[in-house]
């Protein structure tokens, strides 16, 4: 999320306002485990015993619900919850009265501790996120070393997940847990999606690992295909891709977004465009083409590169985009591909 001036409190309300009415459709026997806003004198009592004012953002979001009881809430790696006032006095009073030990703890594990930091979110195992007086930041601190999502700020948290809620990134699994939904699980959907009956047929199955393995040192030897294998691992949702299929068979464009028609390109195919083109950025693998447009993945930035430029997807958006036109009728299949359809 990107706030457009330095008043986070409409950007607070707006998320927020996605987010339970998300819980609402979805989740609504937990809508319980929201807390009531939190008292003018609670918050009033909270700044004086922390010796400064709540960031905006926070107060804003204290003034709509005072924290949760349980974990309905995702940062897109774990399960969270935002603390009531009460807990955070708790929390920052423990975290200052036993600094020395968690400075000593903190450290042996290379984590840098910082006792003035507001905690805000609580995860099941007792880890904290905690907002940074000087920059604002919500940084993720573990007690046993583990790794975390942080954001630039509590706004920019809710952000994140009321804009993965609205995207369909975010579902709620059996559990009543909030997850990220997975590439495969995305590919299964829309492989049984019956849109396209020869889809199936025109998909070839995956190379496995070994194949793969066997790919890179045959197209570039010993020693180069370790080095491109380990770009290509990096981040691991190539690797996904290609393990959900090898490209496809013929040259009929099955996949869309709402600009191009593309061609899923196979292990092989990628690997040869990689090598013919002028290519600087060695993290970055061609993964489907139409003609000379070519979308590319960097495994480094984990983005989509559409020819040379930068894009805000990632694999996940693009299938994301293509699955909600499949059940939304917003397609239209030609002689020669799959097309993006548009309505006024």
């Amino acid at each position: 999320m990107n706030l457009t001036n330095e008043n986070p409190v409409p950007e607070v309300d707006r998320s927020w306002e996605v987010i339970e009415n998300w819980l609402r459709a979805h989740n609504p026997s937990k809508l319980d485990r929201l807390n009531p806003p939190a008292a003018p004198e609670l918050i009033e009592s909270l700044e004086a015993h922390l010796a400064t004012e709540l960031p905006q953002d926070l107060k804003a979001f204290l003034n709509i619900r005072n924290g949760t009881k349980s974990v309905l809430l995702f940062d897109g790696k774990d399960a969270v919850r935002v603390l009531p006032v009460e807990e955070i006095q708790r929390h920052y009073d423990f975290r200052n009265e036993n600094s020395d030990q968690l400075k000593e703890a903190f450290a042996r594990r290379r984590i840098e501790f910082d006792e003035t930091a507001i905690p805000v979110l609580g995860y099941p195992n007792g880890d904290l996120s905690c907002l940074e007086r000087s920059s604002g930041r919500l940084k993720f601190q573990s007690h046993n070393g583990g790794k975390g999502r942080s954001f630039a700020g509590f706004a920019y948290f809710l952000g994140h997940l009321a804009r993965n809620l609205e995207s369909g990134r975010y579902y709620l699994n059996k559990k009543g847990l909030i997850k990220s939904r997975r590439l495969k699980d995305l590919w299964m959907e829309i492989s049984k999606f019956p849109h396209f009956p020869q889809f199936k047929e025109l998909i070839r199955p995956s190379c496995g690992y070994g194949k793969l393995y066997r790919y890179f040192m045959d197209f570039y030897g010993p020693e180069r295909a370790k080095s491109r294998l380990r770009k290509f691992e990096n981040g691991r949702s190539l690797l996904q891709w290609f393990s959900m299929h090898n490209g496809q068979i013929g040259n009929f464009l099955l996949f869309f977004n709402d600009i191009e028609n593309f061609k899923l390109l196979s292990l092989e195919e990628s690997l040869h465009l990689l090598n013919d083109a002028d290519q600087t950025d060695q993290y970055r693998f061609p993964v489907l083409q139409n003609g000379s447009t070519v979308i590319w993945f960097s495994t480094r930035a984990g983005k989509l590169y559409w020819n040379n430029e930068q894009l805000e997807d990632d694999l996940i958006d693009f299938l994301l985009f293509y699955l909600a036109c499949l059940k939304n009728g917003h397609f239209e299949i030609g002689r020669n591909e799959i097309s993006y359809k548009r309505f006024e």
